[in-house]
């Protein structure tokens, strides 16, 4: 959202662009491949969450952000580090030995590039297929840090949501050295596993972002800072929401969408084990697909007073599920950084044009 108001990429009519914003939605590479490369415009497709989606377009630039729910990125932060759920939504429940187990097999899992590859060659295709042809770039950005791991502070605090901002004096987490390490060593080995894809398509316009260096100085548990600091102006990653307690919408006043989200919840998880989800829900996605299929929308206008579903989402699921992912700062750079180097990329092309 940010790099397409970069005036960097154009302003003059044939610079004119649809912008189709499809990140952070949960998608693992098969839901690219399903519900974003479209032929047609759709409307909730495959779930509320996707609202209004306008069919591919024929872009000359293109950036992507995949792997993280492939390795199921939102059950270590469910399950190791704020300890909690949002009623229905996010991952099955997991212990943290048990998530992190079911994470690294996904990590070492030798599908995981030939899949991530697999999806950058069907964009490619599709895209280069059009009016792009070769100048079609695409920018494949990879994962940071999120810890700084060589402090001590943290060794004995936790970010479970219910022992934030006031201990509940109940046992938990600690975001020690070690789990700060081991974390952090996931996203390396993610990103690896995205350069190795991306490698496989430098001819093909296609490049690997790194987005993770920069972010020294700006991760969770940064020297001198006591966690979770919900007012560290360093910071570059979203915080859970630890002092927003009510669940309502914004914009609205005293409506309270707590028995939506329950009903919700006992349609889909009511008395199934952990063996059980995972047998229904092979992943995130799955799981999320089915809590707002069963949500009761029309309950949620006559709470809301006639609120749209887009503010019911906005409201009561967004702000907690923006949980470590980038702010205004991180965003703004990777902006800059992105579209810096298309530009390069672009007058390349325009220096190796044959002259007509």
């Amino acid at each position: 959202m940010q790099g397409n108001n970069d005036l960097g990429l154009g302003t003059a009519p044939q610079d004119r662009r649809a912008f189709q914003n499809c990140v952070c939605s949960g998608a693992e590479v098969d839901d690219v491949i399903r519900y974003q490369l479209l032929e047609r415009d759709t409307y909730h497709v495959p779930s509320i969450q996707y609202g209004d989606r306008p069919r591919f377009g024929e872009p000359f630039k293109a950036t992507l952000s995949i792997g993280g729910d492939d390795i199921d990125f939102s059950g270590i932060l469910f399950n190791c580090i704020i300890e909690t759920h949002i009623p229905g939504g996010g991952p099955p429940f997991r212990t943290c030995d048990e998530q992190k187990t079911h994470s690294w097999s996904l990590i070492r899992d030798q599908t995981l590039v030939t899949r991530i590859s697999d999806l950058i060659g069907k964009i490619v295709a599709t895209v280069r297929a059009g009016q792009a042809g070769n100048k079609f770039r695409l920018y494949a950005t990879g994962y940071g840090q999120f810890f700084n791991n060589e402090t001590i502070l943290c060794n004995d605090i936790t970010s479970a949501r219910t022992a934030n901002p006031n201990p509940d004096n109940k046992p938990h987490n600690n975001i020690t050295t070690q789990l700060r390490t081991e974390f952090n060593e996931m996203s390396l080995r993610l990103n690896a596993a995205i350069k190795e894809a991306v490698a496989l398509h430098t001819q093909d316009g296609v490049k690997y972002i790194n987005i993770n260096t920069i972010l020294a100085g700006h991760r969770f548990c940064e020297e001198g800072i006591k966690e979770s600091d919900q007012h560290n102006p360093n910071l570059w990653l979203f915080h859970y929401p630890y002092n927003e307690n009510n669940i309502s919408v914004i914009g609205t006043t005293g409506s309270d969408y707590t028995s939506v989200l329950q009903a919700a919840n006992a349609k889909v998880f009511g008395g199934q084990s952990i063996s059980q989800l995972s047998q229904q829900y092979s992943s995130a996605r799955q799981v999320d697909d089915a809590f707002y299929s069963a949500i009761d929308w029309s309950q949620v206008q006559q709470l809301g007073g006639g609120v749209k579903a887009t503010g019911f989402w906005d409201g009561v699921v967004g702000p907690p599920t923006k949980s470590f992912h980038p702010q205004v700062p991180w965003h703004t750079w990777i902006q800059k950084f992105m579209v810096d180097q298309w530009k390069l990329d672009r007058e390349i092309d325009n220096i190796g044009a044959t002259p007509t």
